[in-house]
């Protein structure tokens, strides 16, 4: 059926999800972007200053880039809730998880 409108739900947000909303195909759900967007850069500004705290307490190394860490953290973050809902299992999630900690710094 082609009547000019979709329903897109759950978009991905690092703090959960974003209810379902309609949106004409000819916007392209441009309405939502700027707030997702908006979203998206709050979460990694918190988490940057999170990691500026954790670096000067010592909790993580003096040489630690908190702005690249934060960005990283907050994509893997997002990634890993598309997978959960996309059916990925707790297992195969947590393997995930526990690659991305690799890369933590110690």
């Amino acid at each position: 059926m082609s009547h000019g409108w979709s329903i897109q739900c759950l978009f991905p947000a690092e703090t959960g999800v974003i209810p379902c909303r309609f949106y004409s195909r000819e916007k392209k759900g441009s309405e939502f972007r700027p707030q997702l967007a908006q979203l998206r850069q709050a979460i990694v500004k918190t988490l940057h200053e999170r990691f500026n705290r954790a670096m000067q307490d010592g909790d993580l190394p003096a040489e630690t880039d908190c702005a690249t860490l934060a960005r990283y953290t907050a994509t893997v973050l997002g990634s890993l809730a598309v997978h959960a809902a996309s059916g990925a299992t707790e297992n195969e999630l947590r393997l995930v998880a526990a690659l991305a900690m690799q890369v933590w710094p110690s």
